[in-house]
């Protein structure tokens, strides 16, 4: 998993594997940093989910706040979790892989930092491919 804040929105990257609890805690931190529902987050997803105590950590941080989340996945399991996640987060909106110009216009990013955001956004990808263990390429 890798995380970068950039243009006010949180770019988190997984790969097929779960979320490391240190580095989801990495991540809820960077939201709260920011301030929950103040930044958009736009995830993508290569199959790795939150598990349930992370979905639950999430909860607590958002605490009925709408947090403006895109999330890029193909996966069916993702996919699922996302509606899981809508339970306690309704801003949260699942996105195909491949419209990431969707996921940004969702958040409300302005046109003039899609480049930057999808250059970072790549950034990312790409490491977390390169990654051999999801833990080892982390951003945050």
């Amino acid at each position: 998993m890798a995380v970068t804040p950039l243009n006010n929105v949180v770019i988190c990257v997984h790969n097929a594997g779960d979320p490391d609890p240190e580095e989801w805690l990495g991540f809820l931190r960077t939201i709260e940093e920011l301030g929950v529902g103040k930044a958009g987050v736009l995830v993508h997803s290569a199959g790795g989910r939150p598990s349930a105590l992370q979905r639950k950590q999430l909860a607590d941080l958002v605490q009925g706040r709408k947090q403006m989340t895109a999330v890029l996945a193909d996966s069916a399991l993702v996919r699922t979790v996302v509606r899981l996640i809508a339970w306690f987060n309704p801003a949260v909106q699942a996105f195909a892989e491949s419209d990431l110009s969707g996921a940004l216009r969702y958040l409300g990013v302005a046109p003039e930092h899609d480049a930057a955001i999808s250059q970072e956004f790549k950034t990312l990808q790409g490491r977390m491919r390169g990654s051999a263990h999801p833990a080892a390429q982390s951003g945050v």
